[in-house]
């Protein structure tokens, strides 16, 4: 700022607030002893060290005493300030943060400034300790070389602390301009020789591309007032200002919120008791091609689909990417120009966001005519969404390097694009944008990565759920070029809050505890609960240990034989009305043994029974197909019949139907009554409910077929599964009406590991079936005995002999005699009519 007092207006005059010198007696500066290293900063174009270089006492607004430690101090060649329009050759910028604060950020910094005036004769002794003496040397160095000597601070301000100063409360001087510094600008000006400033200024140029700074700020305001500067004060107010323009924005007026996150990750406290898992097996990302760019009050939002993040079983997809000046989370006390977000919603949330917004009657919020009101509203808006939802999100720390090709992806070069950011608009990106090549460098380093159960890190309502957070230790590189265009509402530092006192929760460094997605608490009356599968095991020891559990992704890739078998041909269902279709609190469905039955081969050769004794209707569902989870599956489970009456809970089969988001299901609509009955009620279906017809064009095509367990307790691996490859389609009305009984996760069992089972498609795996003539049972059956063919020949011969003795036996020839007597004479000319004879 230029420190003006020639300025006509209100309260443009330097207030007096102190006596000169007051400083002088309030500082306590150090030597940096040895030969303290000395960065080139492209950030702020200086010549910069770091270290504990003393202390400065000043006040707060209720005039105690307050200490800063001095922690850097960066010279640089063309001063930043001007006193009544007149800048100086070069500036000392001393930075303080609070005594015993982990940095400066959001608990707001003191800034000392002392100017340097060129002269032909005198020096420097503070630029000569640097470096710069004059032969010329130091600007043939890198970005970091040693100094030649032990720097002496105290030294070097002790001609500028005994005269007058000016302080005001500004901002960083460069992006993202957060207005949460105090400067304390010293009137008396230094000398530095013009060799040692041209020295300077060469190795500036040389690694920084130049000298030139931000534009002098004008003290005078809009309402024609000026900045309030205070002259030989000694306090440091609570930045109003901030506050003041940022609508209360900013993190330093940030009320009272989660207090969970952000955390500092110190790595001796970190829990390491299991071995590290492959981060990049959890990672399923994918190339986009079209995302949208949207500035936000804090961050830099991408929307798109990214692909998804696998969790403990769990599905959560990569809905948006943030993009943040200044990071949020530290490590070991570290903090980074940076941080890029990836927001991760459980598989079904962003449905049943999608869904309510689609079916909202509501009318939208009314508009306010205050800017900054309105920017609130947004946000509170914004935050009321996601409360309820169940989010993961991944954090990367952002560094100063080189560019980021996916910064670059997302139009960061475009100046076109910089200037919708710069006003708030948003933009389209068309071209591929690959999450998963940029993340890789950070998620293959042998750094690790943390997970920890927290909040949100930006003000807002607090989720029941909270927050389970994922970041990753090595930082990936930014130009400052690129951090530089983001510039939105509220810059970086004034959107970073700091980790409160006593905020330390569980840090797990390689691995997600096997609760990590739970709820806490104990595990009593949980057993049966989705929301806590961990439970399970404490009286199903094998829903733990067990080596074939289900559900599972099913890897196309991974199968490993197919066959030619047609579900349809064995299944023999049957229409049944009247069944009532129970809300048990896990599921919605049915029971009943009048369903119809599959016949399978069993390992004999005779057919198997199955009959259908439940169906049960999930959402999500539980399995998934080369990583894709479906928004339903219902189970048609079957029971080996071991008799009419009998069957056996340990040969089961289970056909299942995934469904997508299209035309409504008429057997869906069946399932789900008007109204969905509570937990432990049912209702009845009046009409019959025909399986084969409304399932036909599934159970007609492809299926996977894999040995499994339930996946409910008692998770016995007894469970022949048969996963159809044509999806169904549900609608989104009756989605929302089944979510509405079943919010996320109380309805699907996370997906287990495969360990190695097979897979195979379009076979039950059937023992070839037997060739008996007939079958005492079902599981029993014998071919005739063949009979020789003399067993047979022997009676027909008898028979016929026996015939042709009798027949000769009993035979009689007619006497001539008689008959001529009978025919009284005429037989020579007699024609035999009946028994008779008749003349011709």
């Amino acid at each position: 700022m230029d420190l003006d007092f020639g300025l006509q207006g209100e309260g443009c005059a330097a207030q007096v607030a102190g006596e000169a010198g007051s400083l002088a007696k309030r500082a306590h500066y150090k030597i940096l002893a040895g030969h303290p290293t000395v960065s080139v900063s492209k950030y702020m174009r200086s010549a910069a060290i770091a270290g504990d270089l003393g202390t400065l006492m000043l006040k707060d607004t209720s005039g105690h005493d307050v200490e800063y430690e001095a922690v850097q101090a960066h010279l640089t060649t063309g001063s930043l300030h001007a006193i009544n329009g007149s800048k100086a050759d070069a500036e000392l910028l001393i930075v303080h943060k609070p005594k015993g604060a982990t940095d400066a950020v959001a608990t707001g910094s003191v800034v000392l400034s002392v100017l340097f005036r060129e002269s032909e004769k005198g020096s420097s002794t503070f630029f000569k300790q640097l470096g710069f003496d004059g032969a010329d040397n130091v600007h043939e160095a890198g970005m970091t070389f040693q100094a030649p000597e032990s720097v002496d601070l105290a030294a070097s301000v002790a001609g500028a602390l005994p005269g007058a100063s000016y302080a005001y409360s500004g901002s960083v001087p460069v992006p993202p301009c957060s207005e949460n510094v105090r400067y304390i600008v010293l009137a008396a000006e230094q000398l530095v020789g013009a060799p040692q400033l041209a020295e300077l200024k060469k190795l500036l140029v040389k690694h920084t591309g130049g000298t030139i700074k931000r534009p002098l700020q004008a003290r005078t305001l809009s309402n024609s007032t000026c900045r309030q500067v205070e002259a030989n004060s000694l306090e440091v107010p609570v930045m109003e200002s901030t506050c003041a323009k940022a609508g209360g924005l900013s993190s330093a007026c940030w009320a009272e919120k989660c207090d969970l996150s952000p955390v500092n990750v110190d790595s001796a406290r970190v829990d390491k008791s299991q071995v590290g898992g492959n981060l990049e097996d959890m990672m399923r990302y994918k190339v986009v091609d079209q995302a949208t760019v949207k500035p936000s009050t804090y961050t830099l939002d991408v929307a798109g689909n990214f692909g998804n993040l696998l969790v403990n079983g769990r599905l959560f997809e990569a809905k948006k990417l943030s993009l943040k000046a200044v990071s949020q989370h530290t490590f070991n006390g570290t903090r980074y120009a940076g941080e890029l977000v990836v927001e991760h919603l459980l598989f079904g949330d962003s449905l049943s966001a999608g869904a309510h917004r689609r079916l909202e009657t509501e009318k939208p919020p009314a508009k306010t005519t205050d800017h900054h009101e309105g920017h609130l509203a947004e946000h509170a808006e914004h935050h009321e969404e996601h409360d309820g939802l169940h989010r993961v999100l991944l954090s990367v720390p952002l560094a100063l390097g080189g560019e980021s090709a996916l910064l670059r992806d997302l139009g960061f070069a475009s100046q076109a694009n910089k200037a919708s950011i710069r006003d708030g608009n948003s933009y389209k990106v068309t071209g591929p944008v690959d999450l998963a090549a940029a993340l890789a460098p950070a998620a293959a380093a042998a750094g690790g990565w943390y997970w920890y159960s927290g909040g949100p890190t930006l003000p807002g309502t607090c989720p029941s759920w909270g927050v389970r957070w994922l970041l990753l230790e090595r930082p990936l590189e930014v130009s400052i070029e690129q951090l530089n265009a983001l510039t939105l509402q509220v810059s970086g530092m004034d959107s970073t809050a700091l980790p409160k006192p006593g905020a330390a929760p569980s840090i797990s460094k390689g691995f997600v505890p096997e609760d990590g997605l739970e709820q806490p608490g104990g595990c009593d009356g949980e057993a049966v609960r989705y929301g806590k599968p961990s439970c399970w095991k404490a009286e199903n020891p094998v829903c733990g240990s067990g080596q074939a559990q289900s559900p599972i992704d099913i890897e196309t890739s991974a199968v490993t034989k197919v066959g030619t078998d047609s579900f349809l041909a064995k299944t023999s269902w049957k229409p049944i009305a009247g069944l009532r279709v129970a809300n048990n609190g896990e599921y919605l469905g049915f029971e009943s043994t009048q369903l119809g039955y599959s016949t399978i081969i069993g390992s004999n050769g005779f057919p198997k029974f199955y009959q259908v004794t439940s169906v049960a209707l999930r959402m999500p569902s539980e399995h998934m197909v080369d990583g894709k989870q479906f928004p339903a599956e219902l189970q048609v489970v079957h029971k080996n019949q071991k008799t009419v009456l009998e069957f056996e809970d340990d040969d089961v089969l289970i056909t299942s139907f995934l469904f997508d988001i299209g035309e409504e299901s008429k057997l869906l609509r069946q399932l789900l009554p008007e109204t969905v009955p509570a937990a432990g009620s049912y209702a009845t279906i009046e009409k019959p409910v025909d399986l084969m017809w409304a399932l036909g064009p599934a159970l007609d095509g492809a299926f996977y077929k894999y040995d499994g367990s339930y996946t409910t307790p008692s998770c016995a691996e007894a469970v022949q599964w048969a996963v159809f490859e044509t999806p169904m389609t549900l609608s989104m009305e009756q989605w929302q009406a089944f979510k509405a009984a079943f919010p996320n996760p109380s309805n699907n069992r996370p997906v287990q590991p495969r360990n190695g089972r097979a897979i195979v498609k379009n076979s039950m795996e059937e023992a070839d079936a037997v060739d008996y003539k007939f079958f005492l049972n079902r599981e029993m059956g014998r071919d005739k005995r063949e009979t020789p063919v003399g067993y047979i020949a022997f009676p027909i011969i008898g028979t016929l002999t026996l015939c042709s003795v009798v027949m000769r036996a009993i035979f009689q020839r007619e006497d001539p005699r008689r008959r001529e007597e009978s025919a009284g004479g005429l037989t020579a000319e007699a024609t035999t009519i009946g028994k008779g004879y008749s003349r011709m």
